[in-house]
This record gives C-alpha cells, sequence and structure tokens, in this order.
C-alpha cells in the first residue's frame, strides 16, 4: 500500500505553500493505488470543531421542535442539510494547498 501522508505545517507551525508538482503525483498515485490519499493540517482543527458544534446544534434545534424528515434514521445516512458559508473556511483551505486543482 502507497501511503501518502504531508504535512501542512513547517516545523515552526506556519503554513505551508501550494502542492509541490512531487507532491501532487505521490497524492496521485497513493490515490490510484488505493483510492484515497491523506493530507494532514490542511483545515483548521478549531474551525472544524465550531462547524461540528454549529451543525449538532442545529440537529439539536430541528429534533426538539419536531422539524425532522420523519422517513430516516439516526443512526446512518445525512442529515440532508448544507452549511453554507460556515464551511466555507474549509474549502477555502483545500483551495489555498492546492487539493482542488
Amino acid at each position: 500500500m502507497n501511503y501518502a501522508n504531508l504535512q501542512n505545517t513547517s516545523p515552526n507551525g506556519s503554513i505551508q505553500p501550494p502542492l509541490r508538482p512531487e507532491e501532487r503525483e505521490t497524492l496521485k498515485k497513493s490515490f490510484a493505488e488505493d483510492g484515497y490519499f491523506i493530507v494532514r493540517n490542511v483545515v483548521s482543527p478549531q474551525g472544524l470543531s465550531e462547524l461540528h458544534q454549529n451543525l449538532v446544534a442545529e440537529f439539536d434545534k430541528a429534533q426538539q421542535t419536531g422539524a425532522l424528515f420523519t422517513g430516516g434514521g439516526l443512526l446512518s445516512g445525512h442529515l440532508n442539510c448544507f452549511p453554507g458559508a460556515g464551511s466555507r473556511f474549509v474549502y477555502d483551505a483545500l483551495e489555498k494547498r492546492g487539493l482542488l486543482d
């Protein structure tokens, strides 16, 4: 198994520039062989934690008010939601690192 595991921060914690051509090739190879690749620390853990808290709060609110769709389960599936502007930072981080190209 080809395991591509790139870090997005330098030793001093600063954000790295977009992927270099050799990093792109490593990721492409990993994806072709394994069907996925991992690039750590691209998106702010704090931002993701806040997004998670907001989604859970909205779900709880919908559940308490009876606004949930009655045909789904709580163990699997998706919320059929779009977090919109609250999740834009994820897209922006992936774009800056060059992972959407």
